[in-house]
């Protein structure tokens, strides 16, 4: 009984083998599709390929150089015709998980029950935080009456980083009371005002955001981290941290863009161009956003308080170069000007 048992099992073990070796070998007979994205972007190109019909014969390969692409997911190609935007983050702010200070910012207005929602969602008034840092920079001046907080600190996006031209974006709109500056006047009010936030004290630019976390022990009471909204749940799940979700009153959108560098790009692409498209779902479970799927599901971001589906965005409509160019100019003059 024994030995039939044994033999038995030898085939079962035989007949996996060889299954096993058949499907390695037929996997590895399928073309590689490179993709140039982040890596948690994989199983929605891997829906497309379905999608596209062409999982028989083809993988999705995630890569790490943009010139070997089929496909590439880049960033502020809002001029660039040769790319399409295709999902998209809201700026938040990422603040400490606790009570503690609520009641106190909410008194003194930082901080604001979301037009939106009935429950307790806040808003916050993030110009104030701004103006703060600009001056004394103490938590004190924004309602928090608490002797283990003395100065604000403000985390931000470095320009050396993806972030940089949406967060300053956001920043724009911020500063210039909810909207984005209609003319020279207005940015040149804005991005000298923006100057003085960045020279601050109180502010830091941030490189990585997963390292800084790990840096701060976590999101402290004493700080706020300004960063995308996908960008604080992939932080919080890396890390283990918790945190808490502020909307500012108003909001940019950090903006993904793709394009095809081949026909075979081209096909799995326009495979996802229809609404219904699983692709845009499977995002959504990486709490990615798009038009087809506006929510997010972050199921599996358990650590993070207070997110939603409902929030402000401001349409940013970029001050073309010319105009950009006499801000520049006028500047200059000033500056001899004064020099004279």
């Amino acid at each position: 009984m024994r030995k039939k048992r044994f033999v038995f099992w030898a085939i079962c073990i035989v007949i996996a083998l060889i299954f096993g070796y058949i499907d390695e070998e037929h996997f590895s007979e399928k073309i590689s599709v490179n993709v140039y994205a982040p890596d948690d972007m994989e199983k929605a190109f891997s829906a497309a390929l379905k999608e596209a019909g062409l999982n028989s014969t083809h993988r999705i390969k995630m890569i790490s150089e943009k010139e070997d692409a089929d496909i590439i997911v880049d960033y502020s190609k809002e001029d660039d015709e040769e790319y399409s935007k295709f999902a998209f983050s809201p700026f938040v702010i990422a603040y400490n998980s606790d009570d503690d200070n609520l009641d106190e910012m909410e008194e003194s207005g930082l901080i604001l029950i979301s037009e939106y929602y009935e429950d307790d969602y806040y808003d916050i008034d993030f110009k104030m935080v701004i103006d703060e840092v600009i001056e004394e920079g103490k938590w004190s001046n924004l309602g928090v009456d608490d002797e283990d907080l003395n100065n604000i600190k403000i985390f931000y996006p470095a320009e050396s980083t993806i972030y940089w031209d949406n967060f300053y974006d956001f920043m724009l709109v911020t500063v210039n009371n909810g909207e984005y500056p209609k003319d020279s006047q207005e940015l040149e009010n804005a991005e000298e005002y923006i100057e003085r936030f960045l020279r601050s004290d109180f502010t830091e630019p941030v490189t990585d955001f997963e390292e800084q976390v790990v840096r701060t022990n976590g999101f402290p009471e004493s700080a706020f981290y300004v960063l995308p909204e996908h960008t604080g749940f992939y932080v919080s799940s890396e890390t283990s941290e918790y945190a808490r979700f502020f909307y500012p009153t108003e909001t940019v959108n950090f903006n993904y863009y793709l394009k095809t560098n081949s026909d075979v790009g081209k096909q799995i692409v326009n495979s996802i161009d229809d609404s219904d498209s699983i692709f845009y779902d499977k995002l959504s479970q990486k709490s990615y956003r798009s038009q087809s799927v506006a929510t997010i599901d972050p199921s599996i971001f358990n650590r993070i308080y207070d997110d939603r589906d409902a929030y402000k965005v401001v349409e940013v409509v970029r001050i073309d170069d010319d105009t950009r160019s006499e801000i520049n100019s006028n500047t200059e003059t000033d500056t001899e000007s004064d020099t004279e």
